[in-house]
């Protein structure tokens, strides 16, 4: 029978193997991670010009990064990554060339309630892996999205309680138009009836 000896060689080579392989598993997702804070950063503010685009243009969604561009103004919106790597604020131009060089949208995107595909990607098309907390481009969209239909339809909602909260009556010259309900036909105030 045949023992293999442990020798304090050996030992010590697995113990630095051990140690090794350890900090590669903490330290490759660390260093991955920081290598994509610029595409995180690119990808938060694309959301931004999309969600602000969308605000500016009654929900229409933009045809390039040429429309893109038209919403940046000093501060408005807050953008993070308007600078080179020495710090210098770029012009409109060259942080568009940025964005494009990390982030592609599909300009074909339809932004309705419900739509759950992924107009903004990384440039290989695929899903963003680092993005900064409520800060990821798609679900930016979609929740403007989804908000900007919640409030057309409390406002639809509004304006439907409204008509209720008044009433028809017919008279020569105030024939299909509204009376104010808590007045007299003399004092009250004669309002239109809202479009429909």
């Amino acid at each position: 029978m045949l023992r293999t000896k442990v020798t304090k060689r050996k030992l010590l080579q697995s113990a630095a193997f051990a140690l090794t392989a350890a900090v590669a598993i903490v330290a490759l997702p660390i260093i991955r991670t920081i290598r994509e804070i610029p595409e995180a950063y690119a990808a938060w503010d694309t959301g931004t010009l999309l969600t602000t685009y969308l605000a500016q243009n009654d929900g229409k969604w933009p045809s390039g990064w040429d429309d893109l561009a038209t919403e940046i103004e000093d501060g408005k919106p807050m953008l993070f990554s308007p600078s080179d790597d020495d710090g210098n604020r770029l012009s409109d131009t060259a942080f568009i060339d940025k964005l494009r060089s990390m982030v592609i949208v599909d300009w074909s995107y339809q932004p309705i309630p419900g739509n759950a595909s992924s107009p903004v990607t990384r440039v290989d098309g695929a899903a963003f892996r680092t993005v900064w907390v409520d800060a990821e481009p798609n679900e930016m969209v979609r929740s403007f999205v989804a908000h900007q239909a919640r409030e057309k339809q409390r406002a639809k909602s509004f304006s439907m309680q409204l008509s209720d909260d008044f009433w028809f009556i017919e008279a020569d010259d105030l024939s299909s138009r509204r009376l104010d309900r808590g007045r007299s036909s003399a004092e009250a105030t004669v309002l239109d009836p809202p479009p429909i």
